[in-house]
């Protein structure tokens, strides 16, 4: 699938997208991480547990994870949907780019305690 049709096709599910997008940034917020609560926002998606891992990896993952280092201190709250879906959209477009190992480490450790906990929602 070319990136214009993946971006296409995002575009056309973003109404779906966004409780996901929504739970799923926190991982990147300099906070405590409520894994229950992002995984039933999760769980309650119509995405299958493949899905739910692209949209970390591809589409989350990519547009958020600046804000890890962002000193002094990233953004701890959560970002406004708007300006996120934006994010999201414009990351999306630019391609799958091969991410620093560090950054690719802790989201592939945060999404082996998160899928668990999603199937058991489910």
């Amino acid at each position: 699938m070319s990136q214009s049709v993946a971006a296409k096709k995002i575009e056309e599910d973003v109404a779906d997208r966004e409780p996901v997008w929504d739970a799923m940034q926190m991982l990147f917020m300099d906070t405590e991480i409520n894994f229950e609560r992002m995984a039933k926002a999760c769980a309650d998606s119509k995405y299958t547990i493949d899905e739910l891992r692209e949209i970390l990896f591809f589409e989350v993952f990519p547009a958020l994870r600046f804000n890890l280092f962002a000193l002094p201190g990233g953004e701890w709250s959560g970002f406004q949907m708007p300006w996120l879906k934006q994010r999201i959209l414009t990351k999306n477009t630019r391609g799958r780019s091969l991410q620093p190992f560090f950054f690719r480490k802790y989201t592939r450790e945060c999404w082996e305690t998160l899928k668990p906990q999603i199937e058991r929602f489910r």
